[in-house]
Formats: C-alpha cells, sequence, structure tokens
C-alpha cells in the first residue's frame, strides 16, 4: 500500500464482464484534523482547548484551519493568526492531525459564540448551528451590489473549466471542489477535499491570506449541492455570486434571498437554474423578455 498526501492505492476485486479480478485502486484520504486554540481560563492565564475535530483530506490543513476560523467569526482576518504548529504527539489516528494555532487574542472560555462548537465535526459540515439568525449575529460584510457581473453564457463554461483542474477527483472520484473565479470566468483558486465544506474553507482561508481583495469580486463554483453551510460561508467571505453542480436546499435559497446572494444551482454547459438575485447576470434582451 502507497500513500501519498491526499491519495492511496490499494489492491481491490472489480467485477467486469462477468469476470472478477485483482487490480490497484486510488482511494481519496480521509483523516481527523484536530484544531486547537487559546482559550483565557483567567485573567493572564490561556489554556489550549479543541475547538473542533474535522474529517479532511490531508494536505493545505493551515488554509483550511484559517478558513473554517474566519467561517466561524473566531477571527476577523488571516493575520489574527499569529502561528500554525503540529502536536504529532496527540493521538494515533496519523500524523500531523492535530493543529495547534496561536491566535492574538485568546478567545474567552465562556464565550457564548462558541459554546455550540465543542462537538466533533464529520464530512456533514455543520454542527450545532442550522439558522439563518446564527449567521445575522456575525455581522458578515454586505455583498457587492454590481449588476451585469458575468455573462451567462461564460458562467455555463465554469464547471467544465473547474473540472480540468480537479486532479484528486479524477485519480478517485470521491473529492469536492471549490473554485473561485472572476467576472470574465478565468479560474483563480481550487481547492479539493473529501468534506464539501473542508474545500471551501481551504479556498477562503487562500484567499484571505494571498489575495483578500478577490473575494467581493467573484463568482465561487462548488462541485455538490448548495446546501445552507456552504452558502453561510460564501456570505461570510462576502462572495457575491455563488453556483452549484447540484441542487439548493430551501435553507440555501431562503438565506440567500436574506443576504442578496446570487444563487445557481444545476449548473450545466446546458443552462443552470437561477434561485435568487439574477440581476448579477449579464443576459440578452431576448432573454430577458422571456
Amino acid at each position: 500500500m502507497k500513500k501519498h498526501n491526499d491519495i492511496i492505492t490499494k489492491s481491490i476485486q472489480q467485477y467486469k464482464k462477468e469476470q472478477l479480478k485483482l487490480q490497484d485502486d486510488k482511494v481519496c484520504v480521509e483523516e481527523p484534523l484536530e484544531l486547537r486554540v487559546p482559550f483565557l481560563v483567567q485573567s493572564g492565564i490561556t489554556e489550549y482547548r479543541t475547538l473542533a475535530i474535522t474529517m479532511r483530506t490531508p494536505g493545505n490543513d493551515f488554509d483550511l484551519a484559517r478558513g473554517f476560523l474566519y467561517s466561524e467569526g473566531v477571527i476577523a482576518k488571516a493575520f489574527d493568526i499569529l502561528d500554525f504548529r503540529y502536536c504529532d504527539d496527540r493521538g494515533t489516528a496519523g500524523s500531523r492531525n492535530s493543529l495547534e494555532l496561536q491566535l492574538k487574542t485568546p478567545v474567552p472560555v465562556d464565550s457564548h459564540l462558541l459554546e455550540s462548537r465543542f462537538t466533533t465535526y464529520s464530512s456533514c459540515g455543520l454542527c450545532g448551528k442550522t439558522s439563518i439568525q446564527s449567521l445575522e449575529l456575525q455581522n458578515p460584510p454586505r455583498l457587492n451590489e454590481q449588476t451585469d457581473v458575468i455573462d451567462a453564457g461564460s458562467l455555463k463554461q465554469l464547471s467544465a473549466t473547474m473540472l480540468k483542474h480537479q486532479p484528486l477527483f479524477q485519480q478517485t472520484g470521491s473529492a469536492h471542489a471549490s473554485g473561485l473565479f472572476d467576472t470574465e470566468g478565468n479560474l483563480f483558486k481550487i481547492c479539493e477535499d473529501i468534506g464539501r465544506h473542508n474545500a471551501l474553507d481551504k479556498l477562503i482561508g487562500y484567499c484571505l491570506q494571498e489575495a483578500p481583495e478577490r473575494l467581493a469580486n467573484s463568482i465561487l463554483l462548488v462541485s455538490g449541492r448548495a446546501s445552507f453551510e456552504l452558502v453561510q460561508k460564501a456570505i461570510k467571505a462576502g462572495i457575491p455570486m455563488m453556483a452549484a453542480a447540484g441542487a439548493p436546499s430551501s435553507l440555501a435559497v431562503e438565506t440567500a434571498k436574506r443576504f442578496n446572494l446570487t444563487l445557481i444551482g444545476f449548473l450545466r454547459s446546458g443552462g443552470f437554474n437561477i434561485y435568487n438575485a439574477g440581476w448579477r447576470l449579464k443576459t440578452s434582451e431576448e432573454d430577458k423578455n422571456v
């Protein structure tokens, strides 16, 4: 068994054409990542405690942690995290699966903001936060209200463009992706992970560090469905347009309407559905009269 950072090669049995044969297959790695942050337990005394555990594909862990803390309102900007340190002595699930984040400002141990986050995160993404009100309390940025941001024809091509830059999915078939595009349909950055929320956290975390100004003038594409937690992360990052290969949930649509996010679903080369704020799309006069 040969192990890479994000892929493991395993021997499998394949049944095809009424025959069973042995062959190698590439499998996407899934391992836990424990995120530990300093809590202010009393004046002048801090103690590192577990904030969350997420099941992720190893790689870009710093971006993942940065994006997660930002999406959850723990930090306001990238530089609120002073340093990262792996704690290889914690647990036996694998090396580099526990990460300590040194923060500029330790989290108050009695913070009501974090009461619901002492849970084990799985690949489902959302744990304990299921309402639009929880996002409103985080005071997300006002989304860019520019009209005619991208041509509808260009938008249709984003899925094909992103698929060309998904090596983990192409090799394993089990990785989600989040990609950030400019208004001309050019791909700026793509991140992959076995968890769809992790892929988006990695993308947001990277942009916060390298190009935060891009977020407010971009289009986000996610490879799966448009769930509430992904819409929530997009809004918190100030991304005005979000498209998904699959369908949105009812709460995702409701949240998009509440915060004026352009939400696109079932994005294919042949077309797409507009669930909210279609005025950010450039369309022909003929299309507008339909």
